[in-house]
């Protein structure tokens, strides 16, 4: 039945198909993978190394040398991605950025990272504008935070160079207006939010410093699996957010001072700057943590017309949005400035539609999936776990098969090694997955919005709760094989040791090289699902919220000067 000339032929095509596979570029790393994840907590340093848990030089894979011409790599060596940093270690990563600076000049960039490193340091003062805001007094135990100088200096300085090199952006004199705002240089900071709100686009540079950390382990460690890159995204910290949150509030509490002493201009020209930076934030932040951000600044702007009481909060949030964007338009039509309130009116209602598309795509309601993006990222998944159980059969059939040959040759071998060996490089390789996917599990916590925080989220959940049962499918054909052969071996009263050999001799060594197969077909649909994957996270770090907007069919809103009203406080800002 199973005649040896067949079995060789088959045994050639398979290794050679998998030779082949190694080979080619777009495979050969998947076929080197399994391989490599025998070393034990190799992959797991691999994810620690890519979240910025340990230094460049500390990394396992080859040494990375500089490369003169090579700006990301350079940056990628000088970035970090610590959540809390100390004034020194801030310090340090600055001098790191501006020696890039030095060698790569004219980045517009550099400062953006900077500052951002400044601003995981905190420092940057608080203020009472927070209870003054809500018409309260604050508790006896607040006192208010000075700003560190120096860091206020660094900041402002950065920014400023930020506005020479990108004079569009209205992220850099909003940033300035954050640290000089927290030193309590009122004037200066209201002044920059002006100038921010004659900006014309919005760009907070989330996306350079990413892809140079990738590049580095790329240099590091060779290709990157779309599980690894989508988790430097994850990673990605946004200090800018918080920031401009905060500094909303002494922004329109200024406003409402101005109004409250009859200076009404001055007060709608505030809150019309911040607006307008609010929506430029909600049409072109790549991520949907700034979309979300510009429509709270917004909402924030109307808050409290001409200087009256809040609206009283009601369980009907919808309807207390409506009330307050009434209130404010009905005091600007109230001393002429009806323009101005349709005008408001158009980007309230653009903050609501690209709400409702963010939401509709990261919430899940009665456990429904979300309808796009994660499913290629489920079948990578389940693509990667497939390709490790396929090659574990095999390995297991071709250890029993190779056993039995040394056996019959004298050599000392018996079964019970070969399973022993073969068992154990599974079990690792196996349960080395399952702690990768726990890794990214407990970075994933912190960005709900993450496209990798639903699916990987999930499959942590496969991985660890289901290890066993993992375990037991990477030898299911092995262990089928065997019962069968017992079967077999109790019917027609066959010494159990001549039905295995005899067994695993034919059947099993036929089987081996159909898993090899198998699995090489599953190394052709993971490198296509990668591609797929990585494809999808292109398009959609490039601006998140318009690309759940073309998932759905919907128009992503554009920026303030799209609405179609032309805003007459520009004339008043000259």
């Amino acid at each position: 039945m199973f005649k040896p000339d067949r079995l060789n032929g088959l045994l050639f095509f398979s290794l050679a198909f998998l030779l082949v596979l190694a080979l080619l570029p777009a495979t050969g790393w998947i076929v080197r993978m399994p391989l490599w994840l025998a070393i034990p907590g190799a992959q797991l340093a691999r994810v620690r190394s890519i979240h910025g848990l340990e230094y460049p030089w500390q990394r396992p894979g080859k040494p990375v040398s500089s490369d003169p011409a090579d700006y990301l790599l350079a940056l990628g060596q000088a970035v970090t991605t610590e959540y809390k940093l100390t004034k020194a270690q801030a310090a340090a990563v600055v001098r790191a950025l501006e020696s890039v600076d030095q060698r790569f000049p004219g980045h517009a960039s550099i400062p953006s990272y900077e500052i951002e490193d400044w601003l995981r340091v905190g420092n940057l003062g608080s203020r009472a504008d927070d209870w003054l805001l809500n018409a309260e007094q604050p508790p006896p135990t607040f006192r208010p935070c000075p700003a560190d100088r120096e860091q206020v200096d660094a900041v402002v300085k950065a920014a400023i160079c930020g506005e020479q090199r990108d004079p569009e952006n209205a992220l850099y004199p909003l940033l300035r207006a954050c640290a000089l705002m927290g030193a309590r240089r009122d004037a200066e900071a209201i002044e920059a939010i002006e100038i921010a709100g004659k900006k014309t686009k919005w760009n907070e540079y989330s996306l350079e410093d990413v892809d140079a950390r990738v590049h580095l382990q790329e240099r590091s460690q060779g290709h990157l699996s779309a599980f690894t890159v989508l988790e430097a995204d994850a990673t990605k910290l946004f200090p800018y957010d918080a920031a401009i949150a905060e500094l909303a509030r002494p922004t329109i509490y200024k406003a409402v001072l101005a109004e409250q002493r009859g200076h009404r201009e001055e007060g709608v020209r505030i809150c019309h700057a911040l607006m307008h930076v609010s929506g430029l934030m909600r049409a072109d932040s790549t991520n949907a943590f700034g979309t979300l951000t510009g429509n709270s600044v917004a909402r924030m702007s109307y808050y409290r017309p001409g200087g009256a009481d809040p609206v009283p909060k009601s369980a009907n949030w919808s309807e207390e949005k409506r009330c307050r964007v009434n209130r404010y338009c009905s005091y600007l039509a109230s001393f002429g400035h009806a323009d101005e309130a349709r005008w408001v009116r158009a980007q309230m209602d653009a903050a609501q539609q690209a709400e409702d598309i963010i939401r509709r795509a990261v919430s899940l309601p009665d456990g429904e999936p979300i309808e796009f993006v994660p499913a290629p990222l489920v079948w990578l998944a389940w693509f990667w776990l497939a390709s490790v159980i396929a090659l574990c059969n095999a390995i297991w059939l071709f250890a029993a098969v190779g056993m039995d040959h040394l056996r019959r040759t004298g050599a000392r071998a018996t079964f019970s090694s070969a399973w022993v060996v073969s068992t154990g490089l599974a079990i690792i390789v196996l349960w080395d997955y399952a702690r990768v996917w726990a890794v990214l599990r407990s970075f994933n916590i912190a960005v709900p919005f993450s496209l990798t925080d639903v699916v990987s989220g999930r499959f942590v959940d496969l991985s660890c709760q289901y290890v066993p049962l993992v375990v037991m499918v990477s030898f299911f054909v092995p262990l089928i094989l065997s019962a069968s052969i017992l079967v077999r071996a109790l019917r027609q009263r066959i010494p159990l040791v001549r039905a295995f050999r005899d067994g695993f001799r034919g059947p099993g060594a036929w089987l081996g090289a159909a898993c090899l197969v198998i699995y090489g077909l599953l190394v052709i649909a993971t490198a296509a699902q990668e591609a797929n994957v990585l494809q999808e996270r292109n398009r959609m770090r490039v601006n998140e919220g318009r690309y759940y907007a073309e998932k759905f069919g919907a128009v992503w809103p554009g920026p303030p000067t799209d609405s179609g009203v032309t805003p007459p406080i520009a004339a008043w800002q000259h």
